[in-house]
């Protein structure tokens, strides 16, 4: 455009008077980008904190459906109370699943109002108490599942007490986009 639409347009150096081109604006952001340390790290964390989580989540049907342990609520047969193996149906993890997501959608509503109004010089802070609170809400929701770094055994699951898997997914899943 004739008037610049960003200051940011101003740092980009330029060999000609003129804007650069798609192709050689895209490789001068890559050299600028890759010569600086801090943003190559904010780059690498983020990238491997969504990857992991979107993985994981994107695994949870199958783990709900298949390695969740859960409550044999009686047969008859005199082995009531025993954990059996999961019991979850394809519509209760799809369930979890679309929980999960509006989840996501308010944590991304909800944080951004607190980070504006509440953390506006602070947003370090905030973004620590976020990557706290959705590791220590995934590290709780992974002891309910069976896994080989959990040195107890994963507690069953009654049907009433699934809330828990629930909220732990939900908080984890707000607070990631709360990050983002």
């Amino acid at each position: 455009p004739a008037v610049q639409v960003s200051l940011a347009v101003e740092v980009v150096p330029s060999k000609t008077s003129g804007a650069l081109g798609p192709r050689a604006f895209v490789v001068e952001t890559f050299r600028v980008g890759c010569g600086n340390a801090q943003l190559l790290i904010l780059m690498m964390v983020t990238a491997l904190s969504i990857g992991i989580y979107d993985g994981w989540t994107g695994l949870l049907p199958q783990i709900l459906t298949s390695e969740l342990p859960s409550f044999d609520g009686g047969s008859g047969d005199g082995s009531a109370g025993t954990a059996t193996g999961a019991d979850w149906t394809a519509n209760e993890a799809g369930m979890c699943g679309m929980v999960q997501t509006l989840s996501c959608i308010a944590g991304q509503i909800v944080f951004g109002q607190i980070a504006d109004r509440c953390f506006a010089r602070r947003s370090k802070i905030l973004m620590v108490l976020l990557g706290t609170a959705a590791t220590a809400s995934l590290g709780w929701a992974s002891t309910m599942f069976q896994n080989p770094y959990v040195p107890w055994e994963p507690t069953a699951l009654m049907r009433d007490q699934r809330w828990r898997l629930w909220v732990a997914i939900s908080v984890a899943g707000a607070c990631r986009t709360g990050l983002i």
